[in-house]
């Protein structure tokens, strides 16, 4: 199913660049057409790169693996934010006495989400390093909420995906504190754990790292039990 709306989003992709294109050549609308260039080109690659093979963890001598972003991903992730920051730009520059005032929100709540989109995604490409170190005694995060957790204080996994985006929560046991931080207030706020795993910008198969970990964990959970 993954594939098939990947193949979709693709072919859709496609038609909107070459519209934008189309635009940007024929002189009809230049500022639409690089504005559709940016936005749905980005989309486009990013499907594309969804359509082949994922890479699958690799564990070293010790069982460990390090998760990294993938720096292409990241500037198509990058590149799809300043796209929403130009268009957001763009909108309010052209704004005439009798504005469309549901555009005009619109516009206004492009620029901050595009923003963060191209300054995390943007650091992930520039700035190198693991997303997550996982061990068959720990898992940790290295960006966005940075923390650390031993398996024995997970109480419980669970796969979530919204629009296509998935993701691994890690619920505690009431004893362990939550990392500091605002993220972490808005998360709990929300309802949502601050501990989870996002594979984002990297071009890990999410059911590989899914049965890694939660592997991990009920090894933990045995350990524990026995103990």
């Amino acid at each position: 199913m993954k594939k098939l709306s990947s193949f979709a989003l693709t072919l859709i992709g496609l038609v909107l660049t070459g519209l934008g294109v189309f635009l940007f050549v024929s002189g009809g609308d230049t500022l639409l057409g690089l504005m559709c260039i940016a936005f749905f080109g980005s989309g486009t690659l990013i499907s594309l790169m969804d359509l082949v093979a994922k890479q699958r963890p690799v564990l070293d001598p010790q069982g460990q693996v390090l998760i990294y972003p993938s720096r292409l991903r990241a500037l198509l992730f990058a590149l799809g934010g300043g796209a929403f920051v130009f268009a957001g730009v763009a909108i309010l520059l052209g704004v005439g006495d009798a504005p469309n005032w549901f555009v005009v929100a619109a516009a206004v709540a492009a620029i901050p989400f595009g923003l963060i989109a191209s300054v995390f995604a943007g650091r992930q490409a520039l700035v190198y390093g693991p997303l997550y170190t996982i061990t068959t005694d720990m898992i940790e995060a290295h960006r966005g909420i940075k923390w650390r957790l031993n398996w024995q204080d997970v109480a419980g996994l669970s796969a979530q995906s919204l629009s296509g985006n998935a993701w691994i929560e890690l619920d505690t046991f009431p004893y362990v504190a939550d990392p500091p931080g605002w993220a972490t207030s808005l998360n709990r706020r929300f309802g949502r754990p601050p501990y989870a795993l996002v594979l984002g910008t990297s071009n890990m198969d999410f059911d590989a790292v899914c049965a890694l970990v939660y592997e991990y964990w009920s090894k933990a959970q045995q350990r524990c039990s026995e103990t």
